[in-house]
């Protein structure tokens, strides 16, 4: 089933916008139809299409919270590598279940123009993924100017990760107790500094190995966040993934 999104519900009727409304035209979907819709910030609802033009309007039948999401929050930043794979940070991040981004200057970090634009081309994607993997929070997309301000924002969770290759930690290691709240960072092409990784571990950031082989930024992003979720998730019967409280 597709999934669609909509910010306006009054009375038990959606109404979508001008591009969700073209959605479900595209998709051929006909008055008396049910799809699935959300809000973007955990609501899920089953509705009936009431009306196709000018706006579609549905009406809900029927309400979840939460269902196919994560009950941790996690966090991901990235030092700012080229721009197709930003994008495929961002796209490949919400599949797995991200809560926010941090897309983060190093000293080794590719360097932005126009970063509003890019924030907001960031957050067409995680809508985009948002609704092929039928998750109903959107993640948030918070730009940070260094690296400074994210060390200090790391205080905010209950364990921080930082992948750096030849740590002898693995991400297993960490994962005997339950968190709230995880973040975990990756470094641009070329990875850290020396004066980077000490300024992490400074502010209690646990550097953790992915493997053998060196891994692009987007390539590191993708298993470490998977590892995290496997490690958050295996004992569920069936790999179900944990829902929020």
């Amino acid at each position: 089933m597709e999934l669609y999104v909509t910010d306006t519900i009054e009375n038990s009727m959606a109404v979508l916008s001008k591009d969700e409304t073209k959605h479900i035209r595209i998709k051929r979907h006909k008055k008396g139809e049910r799809i699935l819709l959300t809000d973007g910030k955990g609501n899920e609802y089953t509705g009936v299409i009431e009306e196709l033009l000018p706006s579609c309007k549905v009406r809900i039948v029927e309400h979840r919270y939460a269902p196919r999401e994560l009950d941790v929050k996690i966090d991901v930043a990235w030092g700012i590598i080229k721009r197709e794979r930003n994008e495929l940070v961002v796209e490949k991040a919400t599949e797995i279940g991200v809560s926010g981004f941090y897309p983060v200057y190093t000293q080794r970090s590719m360097k932005w123009h126009n970063n509003q634009n890019k924030v907001q081309r960031f957050k067409k994607i995680a809508l985009s993924a948002m609704k092929q993997s039928l998750r109903s929070f959107l993640p948030q997309i918070n730009y940070l100017r260094d690296i400074k301000t994210l060390f200090e924002k790391s205080k905010q969770y209950d364990i921080s990760l930082i992948a750096v290759q030849g740590s002898n930690n693995r991400i297993e290691d960490y994962f005997s107790k339950k968190y709230k709240k995880i973040l975990y960072f990756v470094g641009p092409e070329g990875g850290f500094t020396n004066e980077e990784k000490g300024e992490a571990l400074k502010h209690n950031f646990i550097p953790v190995n992915l493997g053998k082989r060196r891994l692009r930024t987007e390539t590191a992003v993708i298993v470490g966040l998977s590892l995290i979720v496997n490690y958050l998730t295996r004992k569920l019967k069936g790999g179900d993934l944990l829902v929020r409280n």
